[in-house]
């Protein structure tokens, strides 16, 4: 858990170096998609998909949602499929978190009606 903690880490220094290098046109497209939001908010998606891989679907909903982001839809369901190992499961609860974390309505610009 360590040594993941700590690539982990520097995973999210790196991507952070990088998208701060990235001409602004570049970062437009970039945004929300994973590697943003794990730049920006990488203890906050961890969590929620902490929530998920552990089976507390109500407290990953929660928790998206008292950090913005817009929750789930409980009507699907959820959970590991029965030939999914470990390491396939996290990585479908990273991405089910991130898509949670993100805001349920998408942001307007200032001319938007």
């Amino acid at each position: 858990m360590r040594l993941t903690d700590a690539i982990f880490a520097r995973m999210v220094v790196d991507v952070r170096s990088i998208l701060a290098a990235l001409p602004s046109e570049q970062k437009a497209d970039l945004d929300g998609e994973f590697l943003t939001a794990i730049a920006e908010q990488p203890n906050e998606i961890l969590k929620c998909a902490m929530y998920l891989f552990l089976g507390y679907l109500d407290g990953a909903t929660q928790f998206a949602q008292s950090c913005g982001g817009g929750g789930s839809d409980n009507s699907l369901p959820w959970g590991r499929k029965e030939d999914e190992n470990d390491r396939r499961f996290a990585y479908r609860c990273m991405m089910q978190a991130h898509r949670m974390m993100k805001p349920s309505h998408p942001k307007r610009g200032l001319g938007g009606r």
